[in-house]
């Protein structure tokens, strides 16, 4: 019997998923004969991996890159996959003070993220954002820099939160 040792097969780079203004999980199919890959993404680096995703963090909000995946094994690499272009979404918005207080309301403000095409609002009566006002646990606001918060109780601190979102995804608060 004759045992044939090869290099593995050249995996199938796929779109890039959970794509935020700092980060993104890169994808890719099982190569044949493949013990661990590496995924390279120009001008940020080489990782290793026995799985078919990695996260890919501490990049730069609304920016390009770009990645390819070898597989490996203990006789040699695979070829590189297919190129992948992820964007990264913008960078969250900066809070303002609250203005317009009353007794049940307040106006959160902020101001514009480069690129956002809308915002998501959080408010909570905790600043570990733990127990979430009804109606204001992941709010798309749309496209605006302020916003009403209205129905709450008297005499209880609020404390809120923004995410920016586009085309690209959302980014952190």
């Amino acid at each position: 019997m004759l045992n044939v040792i090869t290099t593995p097969v050249t995996p199938v780079a796929n779109g890039a998923t959970e794509i935020t203004d700092v980060s993104f999980k890169a994808n890719w199919n099982t190569s044949n004969g493949s013990t661990s890959y590496m995924l390279t993404v120009p001008g940020k680096s080489t990782y290793t991996t026995s799985n078919t995703s990695y996260t890919v963090s501490g990049l730069n909000p609304n920016s390009n890159y770009s990645y390819t995946v070898k597989g490996k094994n203990n006789w040699g690499e695979s070829g590189s996959s297919n190129s992948i272009a992820v964007s990264t979404v913008s960078g969250p918005p900066t809070l303002n003070d609250a203005t317009n207080i009353t007794q049940t309301s307040f106006q959160a403000n902020w101001n514009a993220s480069a690129q956002a095409t809308g915002y998501y609002l959080d408010v909570s009566v905790n600043s570990n954002f733990t127990v979430m006002v009804s109606g204001y646990n992941n709010r798309n606001v749309g496209n605006v820099t302020t916003f009403s918060v209205t129905g709450l109780s008297a005499g209880t601190n609020y404390y809120f939160r923004l995410r920016a979102y586009n085309a690209n995804g959302t980014s952190s608060n």
